[in-house]
């Protein structure tokens, strides 16, 4: 729905502002500047600020919690709920020296991490326009799921949601040494 927010103001400015422009230049560079300023509210767009409103309230005491969503693989939303939202959940991720913990508003895993085998970052795809990444991670020896992909949600512009999602990346292969990851 947030969605909606952006796209149909976009399309209304670009509409209204050709409207009184003679046409030529202007007339194509405006519906391009228009998309651009959508664009880089791309992520108010997605409803961030909406979901670090929800999540608030699941906030851990660990100040150092990064907002995010986590979708499983396999996805534990299958069906049309699957097929509309690109999240399992939403909530709360941070790091000990010993476990990953995730804690959303219907999910709460933790994982041992002797059982994270790679990190990595991962393009989220159409979904996410191909301007999105995500960090990705599989495991091993968990009976429900063979991995992990979180994707940040507290930006409301993109270079900040871009900056967000290597902070996230950093983060979590910082927290899993080299050592024990197998390819």
């Amino acid at each position: 729905m947030y969605g909606l927010l952006l796209f149909l103001p976009t399309i209304l400015i670009s509409v209204l502002a050709i409207s009184f422009v003679q046409l030529g230049l202007l007339s194509l560079i405006l519906p391009l500047l228009t998309v651009a300023a959508a664009t880089f509210f791309l992520p108010f767009g997605f409803g961030n600020g909406y979901v670090a409103r929800l999540a608030e309230s699941l906030r851990p005491e660990d100040r150092d919690a990064l907002l995010v969503q986590v979708a499983f693989v396999p996805r534990l939303r299958l069906g049309l709920r699957g097929v509309m939202e690109d999240a399992d959940d939403i909530g709360w991720l941070s790091c000990t020296e010993k476990d990953l913990a995730f804690r959303g508003d219907s999910v709460n895993v933790s994982i041992p991490l002797t059982q994270v085998r790679t990190v990595r970052r991962e393009n989220s795809g159409f979904r996410g326009l191909f301007l999105y990444s995500r960090t990705a991670i599989k495991v091993e020896g968990v009976d429900d799921f063979d991995g992990l992909r979180f994707a940040e949600r507290s930006s409301l512009v993109l270079p900040t949601s871009w900056r967000a999602a290597r902070q996230l990346y950093k983060y979590l292969s910082s927290k899993v040494p080299e050592s024990q990851r197998r390819v």
